[in-house]
């Protein structure tokens, strides 16, 4: 079996190729790297100090690709998929064959988000720690840096092991840097995204929403019965108190399995270190074969439906199927992605340099794309005043608080695009551009406006 481990190593990244895809929200960070090369600092909007990313490494890591970051953040995701299939072949094949062929592991490869550069980080940390690696300290440092709850995991091995602790005196000065540059100790979606508030109920709803489809996760059960070996209690020290405190608490996400990503691998790897006493192989191989015909049968279940039409995006309690949202193609033979890059394009030839503002409801491709002076995220991910408001009845994930028209009015919005009409009173235009017709409300009818009309 030698031989068919290794091979996983190029299946496992082609196979995540086939899949690859970006995620709107990875164009908030697009547009600060943008921001910084047009000379403006590391910010959304010209003169805003909004930290609107969670994920300074990532960013930092894909600030030399500029401008070719959609490329860029694919290829990082997917080499960090490669070396995560490395980490696991070196204990063996099972966890790395069960990381190949479960779906959503190679949906998250790209995206272009943190998702799999930080599970890479993740496993890598519980597995030098395993391998007693004096660098493991390091490995903590990166993973905070690259997400933040990534601190529950440096956490869980710090009390396994205190002399790993001295490279995260860093996050000090880190902390200070980002306090004195954009005025908070975290970042704005920290207190978009519900400020704090626990959401247990939809937490676990989530994770359920998972474990149902990937039912092979249960075989973590038979790990008990070793938890008293090192290889198994950390692992599983790090699974739960990441999903429990970390995962549930905050209600999980809106989008599908992505905060499961990470303790996935561990969930492999406690498997697999748990069967170590089998050395039946085709036992072994049938678990594989089995999770990969079952799971992905529940999968199609979960998301289409008899007639083979996918489900309403948001018919489990707001949780997206968020690859096929964002990578369908339309009736105009393009996903929402490349209408927001065309649409982009032409509205900033149209706009020039002019200062307009407009307001982007899950539209952060169209801010990257089209460069408009003035971007409001609607969810507050990049604006303080909606970020830090009072939160009422608990809805979506990661979508509770919006703009108000008031506020909209107050900050000066020229512009809605594809969205519903805020006021039937507003004037109603249709744009074209790129061979692609958009309707767009005009909130701001004011001289700027009247100029391009």
């Amino acid at each position: 079996m030698r031989y068919f481990k290794y091979s996983l190593i190029p299946l496992g990244m082609f196979w995540a190729y086939y899949h690859s895809w970006l995620s709107d929200d990875i164009f908030i960070t697009f547009r600060y790297i943008q921001q910084l090369f047009n000379g403006n600092g590391l910010v959304y909007n010209v003169g805003e100090y909004v930290e609107g990313f969670t994920h300074p490494l990532w960013l930092i890591m894909l600030i030399p690709f500029y401008p070719n970051l959609e490329l860029a953040s694919q290829i990082l995701g997917l080499l960090s998929f490669g070396g995560l299939i490395y980490l696991l072949t070196r204990s063996g094949w099972l966890a790395a064959g069960l990381v190949v062929f479960n779906m959503e592991m190679r949906i998250w490869a790209t995206g272009g988000l943190e998702t799999m550069f930080f599970t890479f980080l993740v496993f890598l940390s519980v597995w030098a720690t395993l391998e007693k690696k004096n660098w493991v300290g390091w490995v903590l440092l990166a993973m905070i840096l690259t997400r933040p709850d990534g601190i529950l995991i440096a956490g869980v091995i710090l009390l396994f092991n205190w002399k790993y602790y001295k490279p995260l005196l860093l996050l000090i000065p880190f902390l200070a840097l980002r306090y004195f540059y954009y005025g908070d100790l975290l970042p704005n979606p920290y207190y978009a995204k519900s400020g704090g508030g626990s959401y247990f109920s939809q937490g676990f709803y989530y994770i359920w929403v998972y474990v149902s489809v990937y039912v092979s996760t249960f075989l973590i059960l038979y790990g008990f019965r070793f938890i008293k070996k090192k290889e198994i209690a950390l692992p599983m020290a790090v699974i739960f108190v990441y999903l429990i405190l970390f995962v549930a608490r905050v209600g999980g996400d809106f989008m599908y399995a992505r905060f499961i990503i990470p303790v996935v691998p561990l969930i492999y790897f406690v498997i697999e270190q748990s069967f170590k006493e089998f050395k039946n192989t085709p036992l072994l191989v049938s678990i594989l074969i089995l999770s990969f015909v079952v799971e992905n049968s529940l999968r199609t279940k979960l998301f289409y439906d008899k007639a083979d039409n996918h489900r309403p995006s948001f018919e489990l309690q707001g949780i997206t199927d968020e690859s096929w949202y964002w990578g369908e193609k339309e009736s105009n033979g393009y996903n929402k992605i490349e209408v927001s890059k065309i649409m982009g394009e032409s509205l900033k030839k149209t706009f020039g340099d002019r200062k307009f503002c407009v307001l982007l409801r899950g539209q952060a491709a169209w801010g990257y794309y089209g460069q408009f002076y003035t971007c409001i995220e609607n969810a507050g991910l990049t604006d303080k005043f909606i970020a830090k408001q009072n939160l009422g009845e608990r809805g979506r994930v990661g979508h509770e608080k919006s703009a108000s028209l008031e506020y909209m009015k107050k900050r000066g919005v020229h512009f809605v695009f594809q969205r519903q009409t805020y006021d039937k009173n507003n004037l109603q235009i249709s744009y074209s551009g790129g061979g692609l017709r958009i309707r767009v409300e005009v909130i701001t009818l004011d001289s700027l406006v009247r100029s391009i009309l």
